[in-house]
């Protein structure tokens, strides 16, 4: 048998965090509005799903499930939990049978008293054996609140949870022992369930002791067919249970015969193993014999090597003395001299090559900045170029890049600001469009509109009532689609008023006054004065613009009919004159004595002016784009310019630059000592005795290199013999 032990409520009705005994419990006594029926609408709800709520007490006290989380008060729309609020309903059983406990709950999540639930607000919960309810989180511990959908399991175990009513039902039936939920024994759970908690009459006594209580009195060939299918289904699964177990006595003999021959296998291996030692042992023998021939090679190659040794250090010898007969003589000693001098002149070559070589990578930065001052519009005449310009022109130079510093400066500032700005309207462009692709209007003028719609709103909700102040142009058509430019353009900014029921209109204006000058151009309409002026009743003359305009509010449609009524729709420009004030599709506007032509208007009445609205941003943000890309690369190039000239402005450039031709001269100059030199000491080598000393040196290092090499081959030989 399964009992019912405990039951725990969080946020139902009035019970905020309760836990009951129920065990054994036969009567719940108490005085009217205690909670007796709200007991009994938590365990018919968690066990049976049933909604139909305090139909014990009350049947026409209308209580609902929002009512029960949001805790309904008697007065109207009065909530003590009026916001967004999570309940659970934990039931704990014991089972006689297993000896363990179980728990079956519910969790209800609700936005709002006046929401309907979704089909994931609902959540059923079946735990596993030996879960209790003070094993579930049903308050999160840091915060005291009801737990997330996501935290509410137990540490150990698991919890089994649907969000579809008719499956709960059949989940928790066979959790209670009773079989699926469309099984007879499973109906009559359900409808006992419901008749027992809600005390409903029994027309016919003797029909409900025989179809509820009483075993079957005749065949029910429904059920017995239903038993049938049933057993049909189970000789299946026997039959599959059967397939299975022979598939694995197959499996276990496959598994033995892959032992049996993986000892085998091993076995071989054993074998093959033992093989290749006694092979191994036949052939230390021949190894060792080749170990004592390398090792008398080894000994042959040592002696090679200190005998290549001995050769090189003679050779190195004979090369040195060589080498000083040459240097000591008269002819060497002036040649060395001339040598050093070439040196020192090649010196001075290479620094006076690097110092006019500074130099013009200096005049390469001011041709670079010239270049650049170019492209952004301050050009420098050709003549003051680097590569035109002389040193008695570098003045001119100066006082032309002086000339620049300001209006490029200017300049680069206002291209910095261009393209902040530029970007600043591109994210104000962005932001509306996703605000009107995600189905909310941005309004002119800061969104005035809105930001007084919901102060207004503020209010309202503030005193008790109904948030419901609209935006005039929200709740209005045009029939004739060719006509709304028209309208819209009559309207202007009084599409924008707002607009809220009579009865609300004295709290909406005392919001609208707080709010100063932060309301803009938009009007509050005074609805009790459309009301009472009650111009409605007559119909609008066909050919009044008020005639294209329609709403299911009669009071927008009455203050759209008292602005439009006098503006006559004409056709064509020619009967414009004809009436006092009068209007054309294409927006001529004749006002007594004036004739205008209105500006296309933006448009923001009926459902495609939001997806007219969204293509035409799409268009200005693509062209904002484009705008935003050429300011940024204009600003680039400007700042890459102001950057250069500020570089070379506070640098010491020009100052260099005044360097530059005496550093071409130097560098002439040393070039020519360099060459002079190199021609001295080819006439100083040109002496026949001390080309004769150097063809003896020159033989004598060909004789030290050849002996070197001899070395190097012989230290090889030996390495690759102790590698063998």
């Amino acid at each position: 048998m399964i009992e019912l032990k405990r039951l725990k409520l969080i946020n139902w009705h009035n019970f905020e965090n309760v836990t009951f005994d129920c065990a054994r419990l036969t009567y719940m006594i108490g005085v009217n509005a205690v909670g007796k029926t709200t007991i009994l609408d938590a365990i018919r709800y968690c066990l049976t799903t049933n909604r139909n709520f305090n139909a014990l007490g009350n049947k026409k006290s209308g209580r609902t499930l929002q009512g029960s989380v949001h805790a309904k008060q008697r007065g109207e729309n009065a909530y003590r939990r009026p916001g967004r609020t999570v309940a659970y309903i934990g039931a704990e059983f014991w089972d006689t049978v297993k000896r363990t406990n179980f728990v079956i709950a519910v969790r209800v999540e609700s936005e709002g008293p006046m929401q309907e639930l979704h089909p994931g607000d609902q959540t059923w919960y079946i735990s596993e054996d030996g879960i209790t309810l003070e094993k579930l989180p049903f308050l999160d511990p840091r915060t005291g609140a009801p737990s997330a959908k996501e935290d509410f399991k137990p540490a150990v175990g698991r919890l089994s949870y649907t969000r579809s009513p008719s499956e709960a039902r059949d989940r928790i039936c066979r959790a209670l022992g009773i079989g699926r939920a469309s099984s007879p024994l499973g109906k009559k759970f359900n409808e006992v369930f419901q008749m027992g908690t809600s005390m409903d009459e029994i027309p016919n006594f003797r029909e409900f002791l025989y179809q509820y209580i009483l075993p079957q009195p005749e065949l029910d060939l429904e059920a017995l067919q239903g038993d049938r299918v049933e057993l049909e289904n189970l000789h299946a699964v026997l039959a599959e249970a059967q397939t299975r177990a022979a598939a694995l006595e197959q499996i276990v003999a496959y598994g033995r015969e892959a032992a049996a021959k993986e000892t085998d296998a091993l076995v071989n291996r054993g074998a093959a193993l033992l093989a290749r030692a006694e092979a191994d042992a036949g052939e230390d023998a021949s190894w060792q014999s080749h170990l004592d021939a390398g090792r008398r090679q080894l000994a042959d190659l040592n002696a090679k090597y200190e005998a290549a040794k001995n050769a090189e250090a003679e050779a190195r010898r004979a090369y040195l003395a060589a080498h000083g007969a040459a240097g000591d003589s008269g002819a060497g000693r002036a040649l060395d001299a001339l040598t050093e001098e070439l040196a020192r002149k090649k010196s001075a070559l290479d620094a006076a090559a690097r110092t006019r070589n500074g130099l013009e990578a200096t005049a390469d930065t001011i041709t670079g900045l010239l270049t650049q001052l170019n492209r952004s519009g301050f050009a420098v005449e050709k003549e003051l170029w680097p590569q035109r310009l002389t040193a008695e022109h570098l003045p001119a130079l100066t006082e032309a890049l002086a000339c620049i510093e300001k209006p490029l400066e200017e300049q680069y500032f206002a291209a910095r600001q261009a393209s902040a700005d530029l970007a600043k309207e591109q994210e104000g462009l962005r932001a509306e469009l996703n605000a009107v692709s995600g189905g909310k209007w941005v309004y002119p003028h800061g969104d005035a509109a809105t930001k007084v719609r919901d102060a207004v709103n503020a209010e309202l909700k503030s005193r008790g009532m109904t948030a419901d102040a609209k935006i005039f142009c929200e709740l209005l058509t045009v029939a004739d689609e060719s006509w709304q430019d028209c309208v819209e353009a009559c309207l202007g900014d009084r599409r924008f008023d707002i607009l809220v029921p009579p009865a609300h209109y004295a709290a909406a204006k005392s919001a609208f006054v707080a709010l100063g000058d932060r309301v803009g151009p938009i009007s509050l309409l005074d609805t009790p004065g459309i009301r009472k002026a009650d111009r409605h009743a007559e119909t609008a003359p066909a050919d009044s613009l008020a005639a294209q305009v329609t709403s299911e509010n009669p009071l927008a449609a009455q203050y759209a009919d008292t602005i439009l009524r006098r503006i006559v729709c004409c056709d064509t420009p020619d009967t414009l004159e004809h009436f006092p004030d009068s209007a054309t599709r294409d927006l001529l506007r004749h006002h007594p004595f004036r004739l205008e032509r209105l500006r296309r208007p933006q448009r923001y009445i009926g459902l495609d002016a939001r997806r007219e609205r969204a293509e035409a941003l799409e268009a200005q943000l693509a062209a904002q784009t484009d705008r935003c890309r050429e300011a940024a690369q204009t600003e680039k190039t400007l700042k890459s310019a102001y950057d250069q000239y500020q570089n070379v402005l506070r640098g010491h450039a020009l100052e260099q630059l005044a360097e530059l031709w005496t550093s071409r001269a130097a560098l002439d100059a040393a070039r020519a000592d360099y060459a002079a030199q190199e021609q001295k000491l080819a006439d100083c080598r040109e002496n026949p005795m001390l080309q004769q000393l150097y063809r003896e040196e020159e033989a004598r290092e060909a004789a030290w290199e050849t002996a070197r090499k001899a070395v190097e081959q012989v230290g090889g030989d030996i390495r690759v013999c102790e590698k063998q």
